[in-house]
């Protein structure tokens, strides 16, 4: 019998969404503390040192530094939250996209920009700089004292003005040693040196980095088979760190609220407040009641609700807002001042320990 059918099962359509799949699944961020150099201090510790090889920062060699833009958000318990900016960060195979951090920044300075009052115009300039995209630089390396672990990340801030970041003291002892010798590579895998981050904690809490190098010159590893699994290991920071976050997420935590994913519909929504919960339960349980009152109180009102158990003043945007938020007041070109919160400058930036 004759096939006439006009539509087929294709191989190449089959072979596109597994490969989809597969991509979907590798960007979701599995945490392991082990992916991640510690260089924290510990409650009372005041200094500590960590021996490290820089890696290639791709597989295919090449520069062990690569630099992505963030946002940061201060959280309610004070710690602040990072993500990726996917309008200023290329990533691989992905198109640059709006930004919600980046619309509030720049209109917040157009906002600043027009206002006469000095009040105003700092609280519009305050929100601006906190919400704009910062650089930050990332390695790949070995931490000496856990060899096994394999490859691990460490993020810095960027030190762009004062030319004092991790980043500047790394490249000025490489620097230092070419023009000592300029056929020599500091990072080299074959014949370089390790290096030493000294992290300390002064009299006033703040920490402060010291980059040196180690005293001889030595190959990433003898094992010539463990260095090339090291190099070529396949995971990469945005495995580690996470890519970044769509439009539709980032939207929900620049509003200061906490992303959840509603596998029903599909699409991110807000964690609501406890008084936002409690208001949702109480016009469920009336409609329920109105429709069928002889099952009054026997109805499950909170199956399909999630609330964050914190206070309504949420941060939105780094400020907190007791009316609309931030990102609403100003995308709409309101200049009513709300009661805000700005996050000291430059606190962000610090050491993401």
């Amino acid at each position: 019998m004759e096939n006439n059918l006009d539509v087929a099962i294709t191989s190449e359509e089959i072979l596109k969404q597994n490969n989809e799949e597969i991509s979907s699944s590798k960007s979701k961020t599995n945490y392991d503390k082990n992916n991640y150099l510690d260089v924290s201090l510990k409650e009372g510790e005041k200094t500590k040192s960590v021996r490290i090889r820089l890696l290639p920062f791709s597989t295919n060699g090449g520069t062990p530094f690569k630099k992505i833009k963030m946002h940061s958000l201060k959280q309610q318990d004070g710690k602040w939250k990072f993500y990726v900016c996917p309008n200023q960060t290329g990533l691989e195979g992905i198109e640059r996209s709006k930004c919600p951090f980046c619309e509030l920044s720049k209109n917040s300075y157009d906002l600043a920009e027009k206002e006469t009052d000095e009040v105003k115009k700092k609280y519009y300039k305050d929100i601006a700089f906190n919400n704009m995209a910062k650089d930050y630089w990332m390695v790949r390396c070995i931490d000496r004292a856990d060899e096994e672990y394999g490859p691990k990340f460490w993020r810095f801030s960027s030190s762009a003005k004062k030319h004092d970041g991790v980043y500047d003291k790394m490249i000025n002892l490489f620097k230092i040693r070419a023009e000592e010798d300029k056929d020599f590579n500091i990072f080299s895998l074959k014949d370089g040196k390790d290096m030493i981050v000294t992290i300390t904690r002064g009299e006033d809490n703040k920490k402060t980095v010291t980059i040196t190098d180690a005293g001889k010159v030595t190959p990433l590893s003898n094992d010539m088979e463990k260095a090339e699994s090291w190099v070529k290991d396949p995971k990469g920071w945005s495995d580690v760190f996470g890519g970044a976050k769509s439009f539709e997420y980032l939207l929900i935590a620049v509003s200061g609220k906490t992303p959840i994913f509603d596998k029903a519909e599909g699409k991110w929504k807000p964690m609501l407040s406890k008084e936002e919960f409690e208001a949702k339960k109480a016009e469920q349980a009336a409609a329920q009641s109105d429709e069928v009152p002889d099952l009054t109180g026997k109805i499950d009102n909170t199956a399909s609700i999630s609330y964050a158990p914190q206070d309504a003043n949420i941060p939105c945007g780094n400020i907190t807002s007791t009316k609309s938020t931030p990102y609403q007041m100003i995308m709409e070109g309101s200049t009513e001042k709300q009661n805000d919160d700005v996050a000291p400058i430059g606190e962000a930036d610090g050491l993401p320990f």
